[in-house]
C-alpha cells in the first residue's frame, strides 16, 4: 500500500500560472477575487470518489458524507512553456489567456488571509460558512499522480466519539497519472456551512462531523479577496488563437488595472 510520506517533495516554482478565459479574466480584475471550485466539481472524478455511509448509533439511519463537498480548490501549473492541452480545455481552445503570478507572493497572501478561521458570509441564498486554516503543506502543493489513485492509504476516514471525522489533509492532492501534463500546483481551502460545527480533531488537518446536521444548499464556490498589488504583479499571455478584438480587450484591460501583457512572437 502506497503512503503519502513516500511522495516527492517538490521545490516551489518561480511562478505558477492558470489558463482561462477573458470573461473569467475581467471578472477577477473587476471583482479582485479569485475562485476557488468545490473539489467534488473538478474534472477527474476520481479525485471526488470518496463517499462513505455512516450509521447513527441511536436512530440508525444511515448518512451518506463525502468530505471533498467541503473542500474547494483554485489549480494551477508550474509549466512556464505552454501547454496546448490548458489553451483548449480551459481557455476558450486558445483564444482566452494565460494568468502567471510570483507563486510565493500568491502563497504567502492567502495564506495570511486565511490564517485564522474566517466567516464567509453573502448575500446569496446559501448558509453562512466558515473557513477553516490549514496548515501549510495542505493549504498549497504540487499535486501527486499515480496510475490507481484508490492505491493510496491515505487515513482518510476515521471516528471520534461517535461521529465520523476526516483527515482534510490527504485529500485533493492526487490525481490520475494521466493528468500528469498539466503539472499542477493547487491551492485548497477547507469550508463548512455555520450550522455543521466542525470539530477539530487536529486543528488545519483533520476534523469531525455531526451527520446528523444537514444543510439544504451547499456552496458551489468561494471567492476570496485580491489587493490591487496582487493584481499589478500578474503577467497574462494572451492565447494563440485570440483574434485581434480579443487582444484589445485584454489591453484595454491591462490599462485599467495596469498588468504586464506578454508579447506573443509565435503560434503554437
Amino acid at each position: 500500500m502506497k503512503k503519502i510520506k513516500d511522495m516527492e517533495i517538490y521545490q516551489l516554482p518561480e511562478r505558477i500560472y492558470h489558463y482561462t478565459s477573458i470573461e473569467t479574466l475581467a471578472l477577477i480584475l473587476k471583482n479582485q477575487t479569485l475562485r476557488f471550485n468545490r473539489l467534488d466539481k473538478v474534472d477527474d472524478p476520481e479525485e471526488y470518489a470518496l463517499a462513505e455511509t455512516f450509521k447513527n448509533t441511536e436512530s440508525l439511519e444511515k448518512t451518506t458524507i463525502n468530505p471533498t463537498e467541503y473542500l474547494y480548490v483554485s489549480c494551477w501549473t508550474s509549466k512556464a512553456s505552454e501547454i496546448l492541452f490548458q489553451w483548449n480545455n480551459y481557455a476558450e481552445n486558445g483564444h482566452g489567456v494565460r494568468v502567471g503570478i510570483p507563486a510565493v507572493l500568491l502563497k504567502k497572501y492567502l495564506y495570511n488571509l486565511l490564517k485564522s478561521n474566517e466567516l464567509y458570509s453573502k448575500s446569496d441564498g446559501f448558509p453562512d460558512y466558515i473557513i477553516y486554516n490549514l496548515t501549510d503543506d495542505s493549504f498549497f502543493s504540487h499535486m501527486n499522480y499515480d496510475d490507481n489513485v484508490r492505491s493510496f492509504d491515505t487515513n482518510i476516514f476515521g471516528s471520534y466519539n461517535g461521529m465520523p471525522c476526516f483527515n482534510f489533509k490527504n485529500i485533493g492532492f492526487i490525481k490520475n497519472k494521466k493528468w500528469e501534463i498539466q503539472e499542477e500546483y493547487r491551492f485548497k481551502i477547507l469550508a463548512f456551512p455555520k450550522e455543521i460545527e466542525a470539530i477539530p480533531i487536529i486543528p488545519g488537518e483533520c476534523y469531525a462531523i455531526d451527520p446528523e446536521k444537514k444543510v439544504g444548499k451547499l456552496r458551489s464556490y468561494i471567492d476570496l479577496s485580491l489587493t490591487e498589488d496582487i493584481i499589478r504583479n500578474i503577467q497574462i499571455l494572451i492565447g494563440p488563437n485570440a483574434t485581434k478584438i480579443e487582444y484589445d480587450q485584454v489591453r484595454n484591460l491591462s490599462e485599467v488595472f495596469h498588468f504586464k501583457v506578454l508579447p506573443r512572437t509565435y503560434c503554437l
